[in-house]
């Protein structure tokens, strides 16, 4: 197990107090649980989304070979 400092509010402090003095448990179990059934859920939220479909354009070809560092060095100091 990894430690780690997170600044929570007062709030979430209590609940997790409350909640562990109710479960008889610790702080840190419950926010361990609290936070890995959180992120399992994200995750699932995640695979359930269709990717999204970007458009695409033609801008043409490349205008210089980025290959060529002096024809890529040209091309930027050239005036717009």
């Amino acid at each position: 197990m990894n430690r780690t400092t997170l600044a929570l509010d007062d709030e979430v402090i209590r609940g997790l107090r409350l909640r562990a003095a109710a479960d008889g448990t610790s702080m840190t179990q419950v926010a361990n649980d609290l936070l890995r059934r959180a992120l399992k859920e994200t995750a699932k939220g995640l695979r359930d989304h269709k990717p999204v479909q970007w458009p695409t354009v033609d801008c043409g070809g490349p205008l210089v070979d980025i290959n060529d560092r002096d024809a890529l060095y040209d091309a930027m100091d050239r005036e717009p």
